[in-house]
């Protein structure tokens, strides 16, 4: 039955990263047909070995878990709606065999990190050779700013250890890529929705894991483990994004304007004297942002994924032509084929049946 999935996923990659780059949308009738057929998988390999209904309650498990993860990343502006339900519906083609000898719970773990990890690596990798060298130091000097450094040895060294407590406690244990993205996760979720100064709740937890866990902080192995995941985390969370506005951004003029086109710059309400509307730098897009920067009067137009709607577009047509916005171009962002990592992802969790980072790591290591 294995090679059944992999024909269907196969199938099902190549039409939808093909659309994804074409059209850049993933239609709903597209998830919703993967998610029948994925039904009509799992019951024909009930029918053909019916000892594979022990492993349903493992997989709905892992589903509901997609389903999760893949909501709560469309919600903190990890990618936009139709690349989560794609993933959960490529979730629900991870054969039920998978289940039955796999020590993780969580195979959709896997699957992040099988996609997300090439997704770094090639944007790494493109907007070195892509961006000037001005632009590198730039954004070297914000992510190795010492206040960032200092907040995420706070955050990794006090908040991270807690969390890896608790997926412990509920049987899931993460390794060093699975932190690397959770902990990505959990800080942009806290940033946007905890309404209190977290960094007192950050420092009060690295006091608190000292008193707990000193015999362990104060080794030279955890040490090293430590520069190397701070040095990680930064260069993800701060200098990828930030080299990102210079690679992954084009500039527009107003008047060519499209519904659909994702604004790199937002233009908002000025406080300059004499100047209504200026551009901000847009480094994340996310339906909570959006409320909070509509509900305080700042943005003027739609902020989210999926990009400036119709009535965006005439608004902003019609202030630059009434002199109102005093600029003819604003950044804005490429489309990324997210689909194709995504498919990339899925064939690597089918294949090495873990996330070849392990895979590699138990064949050299």
């Amino acid at each position: 039955m294995m090679v059944l999935y992999l024909i269907l996923i196969l199938a099902f990659g190549f039409f939808s990263t093909y659309w994804d780059m074409k059209k850049g949308i993933i239609k709903n009738k597209v998830i919703v047909i993967m998610l029948i057929t994925a039904a009509f998988a799992h019951f024909s390999t009930i029918f053909l070995s019916p000892s594979s209904i022990n492993l349903l309650p493992q997989f709905m498990l892992n589903l509901g878990f997609s389903i999760f993860v893949g909501l709560l990343l469309w919600v903190v502006s990890i990618w936009p709606a139709g690349d989560a339900k794609l993933f959960i519906a490529y979730s629900s083609l991870i054969p039920l065999d998978l289940f039955g000898h796999h020590g993780q719970l969580f195979i959709s773990f896997d699957f992040l990190i099988n996609t997300f990890v090439p997704i770094f690596f090639a944007m790494f990798v493109f907007l070195l050779i892509k961006s000037k060298p001005s632009e590198i130091k730039k954004s070297l000097k914000f992510t190795f700013n010492p206040y960032m450094i200092l907040m995420t040895f706070i955050v990794l060294a006090g908040f991270m250890w807690f969390i890896i407590k608790a997926f412990a406690f509920l049987g899931v244990f993460l390794n060093y890529f699975t932190m690397i993205i959770i902990l990505f996760v959990i800080m942009e979720i806290f940033n946007k929705i905890v309404p209190i100064n977290m960094e007192y709740i950050y420092a009060f937890l690295v006091i608190l894991r000292l008193i707990l866990d000193y015999r362990t902080f104060f080794t030279l192995g955890y040490a090293y483990e430590l520069i190397g995941m701070i040095f990680a985390f930064v260069i993800v969370r701060y200098f990828v994004i930030d080299l990102g506005f210079y690679g992954f951004t084009v500039p527009k003029k107003i008047e060519d304007l499209e519904p659909g086109m994702c604004l790199a710059e937002g233009i908002a309400e000025s406080k300059e004297k004499g100047v209504k509307y200026e551009k901000k730098r847009l480094l994340y897009f996310s339906i909570l942002q959006a409320l909070r920067e509509r509900g305080k009067g700042k943005f003027i137009h739609s902020v989210s994924f999926e990009g400036l709607n119709k009535e965006d577009v005439e608004k902003l047509k019609k202030l630059r032509r009434e002199g109102d916005i005093p600029f003819d171009d604003i950044m804005i962002h490429v489309k990324t084929p997210f689909a194709a990592f995504l498919f990339i992802g899925i064939l690597l969790t089918i294949t090495f049946q873990t996330n070849f980072i392990a895979y590699l790591k138990a064949i050299y290591f």
